[in-house]
């Protein structure tokens, strides 16, 4: 996604000394063009955390969670490794699970779909 840079620059000095510094300009928080930009140069680019380690102690234990508009499901699979998938049935695109829940099969609205999943 590429983002056109709409936010003014102009309040930022870079030679100013980092130790004096106070806070970024108020309108670069606030600017519509923010989030995107961020979203596309930071956010998307590194890792994001979503939830405790603790939510998934058990292999089989799972949470959704909505990072920025990209739902996803986080799991403890069989093997003790920690998992994050697109929380979005292949089939039908719509989410598998619904709400945090802790369990072994997926909850693909249609019935016909119920499968394990991890």
């Amino acid at each position: 996604m590429q983002t056109k840079n709409l936010i003014d620059l102009n309040g930022y000095i870079p030679s100013q000394q980092l130790e004096t510094a106070w806070t970024l300009p108020a309108a670069w928080y606030t600017h519509p063009a923010s989030l995107p930009l961020e979203k596309e140069r930071i956010f998307y680019r590194t890792w994001q955390w979503v939830g405790a380690a603790s939510l998934v102690q058990r292999p089989g234990d799972l949470f959704t969670y909505d990072l920025y508009g990209e739902p996803l499901v986080v799991t403890r699979g069989q093997d003790g490794a920690l998992c994050a998938f697109y929380n979005v049935c292949l089939h039908r695109a719509g989410p598998i699970l619904r709400a945090c829940t802790t369990g072994r099969r997926n909850n693909c609205a249609f019935p016909a779909s119920r499968r394990r999943i991890f």
